[in-house]
């Protein structure tokens, strides 16, 4: 599915500093707030992104990866969610990113976190999550949402996605 949610669009958000632009031109996986929320035009992140965004850089597999959030320091919003749900942040990666490490390492970063947050009364098929992984061909300046909304245990479709069908390449 097409998405606004481009670099280049984030790029042009005018109040972004020069230090956010940077990180959004170098980030390996960056964590996109809602752009616009229930009419709103403030910039909300779900409410795991803080304690995702900290568990990805300590993983080890990961220490080469930047991984870095999309918004200036300080000015980061978190939407208050009171449901039995599990709210991912949104994921935005490149094309050629995906190609090289492939989505298997994205969905298992996923799945550790999920693990290592929920251990206690989690259950895999009753627990419902949301996750959105947006990915950005650098060369047509498009992006392609994978958007996945049920139980845990569905999160292996994922890797089953061919990286090169995204965008219809050959």
């Amino acid at each position: 599915m097409d998405t606004e949610i481009t670099i280049d669009n984030l790029l042009s958000i005018k109040d972004f500093n020069e230090t956010t632009k940077d990180r959004i031109k170098k980030s390996d996986i960056l964590l996109v707030p809602q752009l616009e929320f229930k009419d709103k035009k403030d910039r909300v992140f779900y409410p795991e992104t803080s304690n995702f965004l900290k568990f990805a850089r300590k993983q080890k597999e990961l220490k080469s990866v930047s991984i870095n959030i999309c918004e200036n320091q300080g000015q980061e919003k978190t939407l208050d969610l009171h449901y039995d749900e599990i709210w991912l942040p949104i994921l935005l990666v490149s094309l050629e990113f995906i190609k090289n490490v492939g989505l298997p390492i994205i969905t298992s970063l996923i799945s550790n976190y999920l693990f290592y947050r929920y251990t206690k009364g989690f259950k895999e098929d009753k627990q419902k999550v949301h996750i959105q992984i947006i990915v950005n061909d650098g060369k047509s300046k498009s992006s392609k949402k994978l958007e996945y909304n049920g139980p845990i245990s569905g999160l292996d479709q994922f890797k089953k996605i061919d990286v090169n069908k995204i965008f219809d390449e050959k």
